[in-house]
């Protein structure tokens, strides 16, 4: 992942906004600290990479979770989600890459350049990093849902949700996550010719017939509603890069 894709000073993570819709859900046991401050969540990454004694720099992460948070909230406001559902998937998303700080071997995998094939030990140990998201929440003694953990464990696989509504969220997660990640280019993933609103409309309509042909995604709202907060000025805001053509 690059830098270059940082959310500009003016575009608010969602947490902000959330504040005055509703009450607090989740705050730490220990410190008391509200994670809907995405001051504090990025803290929180920052403690867990300098606890595990990590290489590197965990901006590029801290940058991905804070511009993907910004793009559920859009979808989830396009759908018009109410606070409640706007909040969990909110702090879900925040928290949903914290494994891939879990152990030095995985960290070095998501800042490697080489390319992974899908039955690679190493893809393996990768996709296991939402796992390691639940594992390392659990033992910080966060007070946070099941709901919210049930999000962050599955959302590359929405489709494994228990009912219709988390099902929704769950695919909210999978497609912010998605985006992101092909717009800012990760290191270990092949790259993508993304160079203007077009090209990725384009590249996100093939994703969607992928994930609905292999049963992950059935939502067309969600798809809709990223398709609509992709054109919007908040959106573009985020990666300048791309041309509006």
């Amino acid at each position: 992942m690059t830098q270059k894709g940082n959310v500009p000073k003016g575009v608010q993570p969602p947490d902000s906004q959330l504040a005055d819709v509703v009450p607090p859900l989740i705050v730490t046991n220990h410190m008391g600290r509200d994670l809907r401050d995405f001051n504090v969540v990025e803290s929180l990454y920052r403690e867990v990479h300098t606890s595990n004694q990590l290489s590197g720099d965990v901006a590029d992460l801290i940058n991905h979770v804070r511009r993907g948070g910004v793009i559920a909230d859009g979808i989830c406001r396009e759908m018009g989600l109410n606070g409640s559902d706007r909040s969990m998937v909110s702090l879900a998303f925040s928290l949903h890459d914290m494994g891939k700080l879990h152990d030095p071997r995985i960290w070095e995998l998501v800042n490697s350049t080489k390319r992974y094939l899908p039955d690679s030990e190493e893809k393996a140990i990768l996709n296991r990093h939402s796992q390691y998201s639940v594992e390392l929440l659990k033992g910080l003694n966060l007070n946070i849902l099941e709901e919210t953990l049930m999000l962050i464990e599955n959302h590359h696989h929405p489709n494994r949700m228990p009912n219709e509504n988390m099902g929704v969220l769950g695919e909210v997660m999978y497609w912010a996550d998605r985006i992101d990640a092909i717009v800012d280019k990760r290191p270990y993933q092949d790259p993508n010719d993304v160079t203007s609103q077009r090209s990725l409309l384009m590249m996100l309509r093939g994703m969607y017939v992928e994930a609905s042909t292999k049963g992950l995604c059935k939502h067309d709202k969600v798809y809709d509603s990223l398709n609509k907060f992709i054109r919007t000025e908040e959106f573009r805001n985020l990666y300048p890069e791309i041309k509006l053509k």
